[in-house]
């Protein structure tokens, strides 16, 4: 039974599905009409669904646009389901171990949310994130002491192997009088 443009557009907004979908389900037999019809046509849409989308209807998320109907307005910066974006604050290399100690925090609490959640997609994702952070912040830790004592701020570990060879009684009165 063929249908107008207006019957297929109600019977989309009281089924879920595009006008198009009807327009293939009638094709190929369904009865729009008939709840039975409808009801056989949904379970074997869901049936057919892949698990990729199962897993991201389960997460809400939403299928990615297909690439010729990109909407160029929407591009933006968005999280990407790791979080809210922190509030903009302080910047540069000085504050950087400030706020990479504060990302590990973050994805330590993540990963423990995950633990209790128990799901093991989130687990292994937060687990990889936060030791990433943690290895980026022992690195960045390292490099910052080895600058500070090769700058001299603090007594070049150099100084202070010579001075335990030479000293018989040890390095203290000397590193007393810087």
């Amino acid at each position: 039974m063929p249908y107008s443009s207006a019957q297929l557009a109600r019977h989309s907004e009281k089924i879920g599905r595009g006008w198009r979908t009807l327009q293939r389900w009638v094709a190929r037999g369904c009865n729009l009409n008939d709840t039975e019809s409808v009801v056989k046509f949904l379970a074997e849409a869901e049936r057919k669904k892949t698990n990729v989308r199962r897993y991201q209807e389960a997460r809400g998320n939403q299928p990615k646009a297909r690439a010729g109907r990109i909407d160029k307005t929407q591009h933006r910066l968005e999280a990407n389901g790791n979080g809210d974006l922190p509030p903009a604050g302080e910047r540069g290399a000085a504050h950087a171990l400030r706020r990479l100690e504060a990302s590990e925090e973050e994805a330590y609490r993540r990963l423990q949310l995950a633990l209790e959640r128990g799901d093991q997609f989130q687990i292994q994702a937060c687990q990889e994130f936060w030791l990433r952070c943690s290895e980026t912040l022992r690195r960045l830790d390292l490099a910052v002491e080895l600058a500070r004592r090769d700058s001299e701020e603090m007594v070049p570990k150099r100084l202070v192997a010579t001075l335990r060879l030479r000293s018989p009684i040890g390095c203290e009165s000397v590193l007393r009088s810087f």
